[in-house]
């Protein structure tokens, strides 16, 4: 099934999504077990060792229909 791209802010998006929230990239931060407080949550969601990278980004358009 194609779907169909769109931009706003030169940002491109699912022209059918029902929400997007168009956002500004400000940090990336490569998670890593030495980060984790609970230590069963290396053993529970990471057991590949396949880690996250989280984003912290500012919001700068929302669409909702």
């Amino acid at each position: 099934m194609d779907r169909k791209v769109a931009y706003l802010l030169d940002v491109p998006f699912i022209d059918e999504a029902s929400f997007v929230l168009v956002c500004k990239k400000l940090s990336k931060t490569e998670m890593t077990p030495d980060q984790f407080i609970d230590p069963e949550i290396k053993d529970t969601y990471y057991k590949d060792g396949d880690y996250h990278t989280m984003y912290i980004g500012e919001i700068l358009e929302i669409l909702a229909r």
